[in-house]
């Protein structure tokens, strides 16, 4: 499968997934999809794998974090050099729903219960990301990146 193919049939969707929905499986399966469109470019361009992520990640920083994401979610904790050294799965939160309580109790207000939101993240040296926005800052540099095959 060409990278516009991959691109269109496996990345867009798997983003639309997790915009709908954002759960744990969901965000994994937006960066596990983003992640591996580096194979895709490899095999396009008969180049290392390896090769192509550093490429990537030396032109946009950020691509580091969508792979240290994916090496924490099969390896528990990330290892390797090229990643995000020590990031763990754990680290990695979900959007979640809190009930708000006030005084123990669920506040409730015109019959509904009030709750708080928090967004996907991951914490990175410190800094909290975004992941919702990471996702689709990822999405637009290799969908530039691929156009940009195209026209060489």
């Amino acid at each position: 499968m060409e990278p516009r193919n991959y691109f269109n049939s496996v990345i867009a969707p798997s983003i639309e997934s997790f915009k709908a929905n954002e759960t744990r499986s969901n965000l994994i399966a937006a960066f596990n999809a983003l992640y591996h469109m580096v194979d895709y470019i490899a095999a396009e361009i008969c180049a290392e794998p390896e090769s192509v992520r550093d490429d990537i990640i030396e032109k946009y920083p950020n691509f580091k974090i969508v792979y240290s994401v994916c090496l924490a979610q099969k390896h528990v904790i990330v290892k390797s050099k090229t990643g995000h050294t020590g990031l763990n799965a754990a680290d990695i939160k979900p959007k979640s729903n809190k009930v708000l309580l006030v005084g123990g109790k669920a506040l409730v207000v015109a019959g509904s219960v009030i709750t708080m939101s928090a967004p996907s993240i991951v914490s990175i040296d410190g800094t909290r990301v975004l992941l919702k926005d990471l996702i689709a800052e990822a999405a637009n540099y290799l969908d530039q990146y691929i156009d940009n095959m195209a026209t060489k």
